[in-house]
């Protein structure tokens, strides 16, 4: 039988603290052991540590929300003036319609024309207030969605998709 990884005594904290109203990952480390072993050994101890229920919003959070975002404009400034979870509250703006990304589509089209008439990359980035980040994913044909991820949608001004895109 392989040897114990952790003392009782760091068991013996572990509920200590899960006594005192902690969560699994705080009595954890507490104790110095790993997450896993806490949930095991709750699991063990026959004890329940099921998550909350979500907040539920009522409606006159929802009109509060929509009233001051009028006024200030920013999602995330008014998901933590009224503490609502800011994810719920983009999501509310986004059904109601408001979309609170940037919309680089204009940009990117004057910098598309500017390049095809002979601007060098830097000069064009200038001329349109774009970093020299972005102007490179633009000539690469890099597209950024929602911050989450990037597709490569196609080369510009000859450029080798195998050079900077992975087959």
């Amino acid at each position: 039988m392989p040897a114990r990884k952790y003392t009782e005594e760091q068991r013996e904290r572990f509920f200590e603290v899960m006594d005192r109203g902690g969560t699994v990952r705080a009595a954890a480390a507490a104790a110095g052991v790993h997450p896993d072993a806490g949930y095991r050994w709750v699991r063990q101890a026959g004890m329940a540590h099921d998550r909350p229920a979500p907040r539920a919003y009522s409606q006159q959070d929802k009109d509060a929300f929509f009233r001051l975002l009028a006024e200030r404009g920013n999602v995330s400034a008014v998901a933590r003036k009224l503490g609502f979870v800011r994810v719920t509250c983009y999501k509310w703006a986004n059904q109601a319609g408001i979309f609170t990304g940037k919309n680089v589509d204009a940009k990117r089209e004057e910098f598309a024309r500017l390049r095809a008439s002979g601007l060098t990359r830097a000069r064009a980035a200038a001329q349109v207030g774009v970093d020299a980040r972005s102007a490179l994913d633009w000539d690469r044909g890099v597209r950024v969605f929602s911050g989450a991820g990037s597709i490569r949608t196609g080369g510009s001004f000859g450029i080798a998709a195998s050079r900077y895109w992975p087959p």
